[in-house]
């Protein structure tokens, strides 16, 4: 495979790495689906979706993050639930917001406002498998408005609805 080959040349080769991401979190779900239900197209799903997980680390790896984008990175990671601007998170660590939004996309690959949906959908998968707790209540505990707003930003996520992601992982 090409592409194994061209992470081998960028160094990737027997190393191991760690990347937190909600998006690794998300594209580590669809791995995992295709693996569980393969069909003739799933090798070329799972090579997609393992070279998007290596590219992500790539990034990571070459962009060295600034004190002040590890700081709102962990406060949105914190603080997701409750109402997150981009003013607010640039004013907490110190920077203009046209500066926060430029330096998150290149180092991050999204916009904060993608980034935040990341992290509380990622919250919600793990409270739809872990409890049995409402949607309702999960789209409120996961910082959505309400439970249309969980299952549209859900969807866009992972391609099906909170009810069939419990249902599924059940």
């Amino acid at each position: 495979m090409e592409w194994l080959d061209r992470f081998r040349e960028l160094g990737f080769a027997g190393r191991r790495f760690g990347v937190q991401s909600p998006f690794v979190a998300q594209l580590s779900g669809r791995l995992f689906d295709e693996l569980s239900a393969p069909d003739s197209a799933s090798v070329v799903v799972v090579e997609s979706l393992a070279a998007e997980i290596l590219v992500f680390a790539l990034r990571a790896r070459d962009h060295p993050r600034s004190g002040w984008m590890e700081k709102a990175q962990r406060m949105i990671e914190s603080e997701f639930p409750s109402s997150l601007s981009l003013g607010r998170i640039a004013a907490a660590v110190g920077i203009h917001p046209v500066h926060l939004a430029r330096q998150f996309r290149a180092v991050h690959g999204c916009t904060v406002g993608d980034y935040i949906r990341e992290v509380r959908v990622a919250f919600a998968r793990r409270q739809l498998t872990a409890t049995d707790a409402p949607i309702a209540k999960i789209a409120l505990d996961s910082g959505f408005f309400d439970q249309s707003q969980l299952t549209k930003a859900f969807k866009r996520v992972t391609g099906r609805t909170p009810a069939a992601y419990r249902a599924e992982r059940r």
